[in-house]
């Protein structure tokens, strides 16, 4: 009988326990505790809709489904959260943020992928244009464009003839109230002028010497071009090839347009250089033995704004060279004077010699010349010797 009530009494004490445990359990799970709530989210998985773009003017954003480990479809704003990177228009990688919420924490990293287009030649569309007035007049100014197939340029992109820039969405053209400044895209470097279009060949921006020769008319960069090193972000380092040719450049910039005929950026040199508002007279005798003289003496001269005919001449041959003249030189010789008292009655004295033709600015300058603009012949001028530019 004993054992028999120690026995209808085991049962009864373990039906307890069990419905009490049962009881607990389904009250921990009405009040999602933390037995049920996923803090691994090894579980969850994300996808993109979309993992690689082509740059197209507008901003990206691929759309994200998540699910938990059964498969289970999650939803946005009850299960997570999704941010995006600012911007999501130029080339580039983007991160997409998916925060778990609710049931679930942790969070997971995806990105997507913008591919440039710089330079791409797609089939012409319409350039959109607003009306400005300029100096009292109306003018049709080119604010945007739009491809045939619907999509827009960013970055560099070539319409007809011409290189443009493209920023922000829907095809806008990058203008700016600066004479030019750097942009960057598709990890290439552009010199992008006021009005939206790609400048060339050397130009100096921001105090630094660059050469946009490159793709689309990207920085040259990692290059040695006429002597000239060009580093990793397509700047020149400094030496004296690189401070003569950044001071005629922005001398030329200052009085003429680098776009304009050579000989009309020529004769604007020559002007300058024989006006008398600009330059002084100071005598400053080269080592012509320094097979670097003439730079150095162009570059005194564009520096200091003085010198004598040695730096007349030597910036004037250095500023040929530069607007595209090829046969550059500087004639150093003695003609009639009576600078150096020579028993002879000559005196030392140099000229510009252009493509075939003598170039005199100090003569002019000095008023012992009235004309010395692309002279076929010359006054007595013995003892010449050539020095070349190049």
């Amino acid at each position: 009988m004993n054992n028999f009530k120690n026995i209808l009494f085991m049962i009864l004490a373990l039906i307890f326990l069990t419905f009490s445990y049962c009881t607990v359990e389904a009250a921990d799970i009405s009040n999602n505790s933390e037995i049920t709530k996923v803090t691994d989210p090894s579980g969850v998985t994300a996808v993109l809709s979309e993992y690689t773009y082509e740059t197209a003017g507008i901003v990206r954003t691929p759309s994200v489904t998540v699910t938990d480990a059964d498969g289970t479809v999650l939803y946005d704003g009850t299960d997570y959260s999704v941010s995006y990177d600012e911007g999501r228009i130029n080339p580039g990688i983007y991160n997409v943020t998916i925060t778990l919420i609710g049931n679930y924490s942790g969070s997971i990293n995806l990105s997507f992928i913008i591919k440039g287009n710089s330079g791409n030649v797609k089939q012409l569309g319409r350039w959109f244009y607003n009306d400005k007035k300029i100096k009292g007049k109306k003018v049709r100014v080119k604010t945007a464009y739009q491809y045939s197939d619907g999509s827009f340029p960013v970055g560099a992109a070539k319409i007809g003839n011409q290189y443009y820039y493209f920023e922000g969405t829907y095809g806008k053209l990058s203008r700016s109230p600066r004479k030019q400044r750097i942009c960057i895209s598709d990890g290439l470097i552009f010199d992008v002028a006021s009005n939206g279009t790609l400048k060339k060949s050397w130009q100096v921006v921001d105090g630094s010497l660059y050469n946009f020769s490159g793709l689309y008319r990207s920085a040259a960069t990692n290059k040695n071009i006429e002597g000239i090193t060009l580093n990793e972000k397509g700047i020149a380092k400094r030496n004296l090839d690189s401070t003569v040719k950044k001071e005629a450049i922005l001398l030329l910039d200052s009085i003429t347009d680098r776009n304009k005929p050579k000989k009309t950026q020529l004769k604007a040199v020559y002007k300058y250089m024989t006006s008398k508002k600009h330059l002084t007279y100071q005598t400053k005798n080269p080592n012509v033995k320094d097979k670097n003289w003439v730079k150095k003496s162009a570059y005194n001269m564009l520096t200091t704004h003085s010198g004598s005919c040695s730096g007349f001449a030597a910036m004037f041959t250095v500023m040929a060279h530069e607007i595209g003249y090829k046969k550059t030189y500087v004639y150093y010789g003695r003609v009639h004077g009576t600078r150096d008292v020579a028993a002879d009655g000559f005196t030392r004295h140099a000229v510009s010699y252009i493509d075939g033709y003598i170039y005199d600015t100090e003569a002019v300058y000095a008023n012992w010349l009235s004309d010395g603009w692309k002279l076929s012949s010359y006054i007595p001028f013995k003892e010449v010797k050539k020095y070349r530019y190049k």
